[in-house]
């Protein structure tokens, strides 16, 4: 598969997900684009002092004591502008319109393509540089 272009500005990556090895090899495409990648295994791991100093966050739905809509309110309350990707393999309809209401919350379905969600990170963070 052929990778999307880096942007001029590397990518800092906040990426939690409780599935170790789906992690490791989704931060290793990421970091193979030239983007820096903080990776935790839950919500409960990310140190408070990280959120400011990040591009963007990839995060799961489904995680152990907590969920990702929880993790992006508690984000989003101190880094209002900072775009979320929220990864789930759920589709039921009141998901789908719990993450709907929060515009800072992009959702992708798993199985994720790697082409996509660096699209959707580059055209996020794009927006975000803009503005």
């Amino acid at each position: 598969m052929s990778k999307s272009p880096v942007p001029q500005e590397s990518l800092t990556v906040l990426l939690v997900d409780d599935d170790d090895a789906f992690r490791r090899a989704l931060a290793d495409n990421l970091r193979d684009d030239g983007h820096t990648v903080l990776e935790y295994g839950g919500p409960d791991d990310v140190p408070p002092s990280v959120l400011g100093n990040l591009s963007v966050i990839v995060t799961d739905y489904e995680m152990p004591g907590t969920n990702g809509l929880r993790f992006a309110d508690r984000v989003h309350a101190a880094r209002p502008t900072l775009p979320i990707v929220m990864l789930t393999a759920h589709h039921q309809a009141s998901f789908v319109i719990e993450a709907a209401a929060r515009s800072f919350v992009h959702l992708l379905y798993k199985p994720v393509l790697y082409q996509r969600l660096h699209q959707l990170l580059c055209a996020l963070v794009g927006d975000a540089l803009h503005q």
